[in-house]
């Protein structure tokens, strides 16, 4: 970032702005997926050489140049909003004359984030300091840390746009993989209300009953982490049922999504059945030889009252608890998959599969 005198092309961008034929805002689609937001009249895109993590967003006010920057990487389980800004303004707080102002919990894109602000001497000249101000935003197993920066006493020329980039900022990263899980779900066959509720926020906070704390989730499993500590478990959403399992539970926990606004009770207790049905899966109903006939190569599964199995080639034993299958191959690798049975064809999903698997009966 420079001061000084304006050369002739900013010269003749502000009076084209003066004109009042500026470009109109226009939405930026980061090429990653990471991120999307929409830059106010003015801004360009400026990358910036090696930056692999985000992207870098300019607009000069006279001579004075406002800098947006956009950073995501995943996020880890310990991580925090303010370890994350901690580490992101590590190099800030480094330079000459740091002083770090204020922090305050607020929302950007109606998700929580992190914000604060500081200034720093430019290039180690007190008599000029540059201010910034910075926010973490956590989104779909991602954290994004949006900085800005002008020079100080400027500020006030940009707060509407940095407003209107902040309130425009949509997260993409992760969000497949998450969008499944984030919502209100409630426990099948427990308590009506908050009691057996878990809802899964895409800002990464939930509540399960009075618990509160992160979650992360990486397309099997499912960590909450409270301040004494992380759970996990092995998860599965089919159906529009969230099922849970642990090693510290002593069968798995279902719970079916809970639709926003108000619901016919009718409409619940048909929901409210089929995840029972779901649960209720008996050995009767799936010991037998099935053939794949929806989702993948045709081949043959075959349960014995027993408890062993066969799939295609493989062979080993199996346990069924509710609606979750556990196979153990002959050489020890056991994976679990979901199902559900319809009283005509049995679904399969989860596991090492990459798609459900349907599958019928052979006569």
């Amino acid at each position: 970032m420079r001061g000084g005198a304006a050369g002739q092309g900013i010269l003749l961008a502000a009076a084209l702005l003066a004109a009042g034929t500026a470009h109109a805002d226009k939405v930026y689609k980061d090429a990653r997926d990471r991120f999307r937001l929409t830059l106010p009249t003015g801004w360009e895109l400026t990358p910036m050489p090696g930056d692999t993590e985000g992207m870098v967003f300019r607009r000069r006010v006279g001579d004075v140049p406002g800098i947006l920057s956009v950073k995501v990487a995943p996020a880890t389980p310990s991580d925090t909003h303010t370890s994350v800004m901690d580490a992101r303004t590590r190099s800030f707080q480094r330079e000459l004359g740091y002083d770090r102002q204020t922090e305050l919990e607020v929302k950007v894109a109606n998700l929580k984030a992190l914000r604060r602000t500081h200034t720093v001497f430019l290039n180690g000249d007190e008599n000029i300091k540059r201010y910034a101000v910075d926010h973490v935003v956590f989104a779909y197993g991602y954290a994004h840390y949006v900085h800005f920066e002008t020079a100080d006493g400027h500020y006030p020329s940009f707060t509407k746009d940095l407003q209107a980039l902040l309130a425009s900022y949509q997260p993409l990263a992760g969000r497949k993989l998450y969008e499944p899980l984030i919502g209100r779900w409630q426990m099948v066959g427990g308590p009506a209300g908050d009691g057996g509720a878990l809802t899964l926020n895409a800002d990464q906070f939930f509540q399960l009953g009075t618990r509160s704390g992160l979650w992360r989730a990486d397309g099997k499993r499912l960590m909450l982490t409270e301040p004494l500590g992380t759970e996990t478990f092995r998860y599965i959403v089919d159906d529009q049922v969230l099922t849970l399992q642990s090693d510290t539970l002593k069968e798995p926990v279902s719970y079916r999504r809970a639709a926003g606004g108000p619901k016919v009770a009718e409409d619940d207790d048909v929901a409210r059945a089929r995840a029972n049905r779901a649960l209720k899966m008996s050995q009767e109903q799936v010991v037998g030889s099935w053939m794949v006939v929806e989702g993948g190569d045709s081949f043959e599964m075959s349960l014995t009252e027993s408890g062993a199995f066969r799939f295609g080639p493989m062979g080993g034993r199996y346990e069924l608890k509710g609606n979750m299958l556990s196979v153990e191959s002959n050489s020890g690798v056991r994976v679990t998959y979901y199902l559900t049975f319809d009283g005509k064809r049995l679904r399969m999903s989860g596991g090492d599969l990459d798609r459900p698997l349907v599958l019928e009966r052979r006569q």
